[in-house]
């Protein structure tokens, strides 16, 4: 059976997500990735380049979800912050449609929970 635990986010830190086409083998802190991206707005499509490869991005914003981190020698949960924004990029000449879905998902996970 599953515990019930209160997660407080009023003081947790925010952060946005960026999904991209490729395999990253690490899963640590990064601060260089931001320079690297150079973002350009149409409409509501984004369009970026990353490592001579253009992308194509969707912002999501009515999404709330958070980061958790579980201390194997306690089995203590803890809170590391909040999600309020993905950024879903595909490689130029694929479909983004993957953004249709997950907002799909997210208004009927709304509905289900409340």
């Amino acid at each position: 059976m599953a515990e019930e635990r209160n997660i407080d986010l009023q003081s947790a830190k925010t952060y946005k997500v960026n999904s991209i086409p490729c395999r990253i083998r690490y899963t640590g802190p990064h601060s260089s990735i931001p320079k690297h991206l150079i973002k350009i707005q149409e409409n509501q499509e984004i369009i970026t380049y990353l490592r001579g490869r253009k992308l194509h991005g969707k912002s999501i914003t009515n999404i709330k979800g958070v980061v958790l981190a579980k201390d194997d020698m306690s089995d203590e949960i803890k809170s590391l912050g909040q999600v309020n924004e993905v950024q879903y990029y595909e490689r130029e000449g694929v479909s983004i449609d993957q953004v249709e879905k997950i907002d799909e998902f997210v208004k009927l996970s709304e509905l289900i929970h409340g």
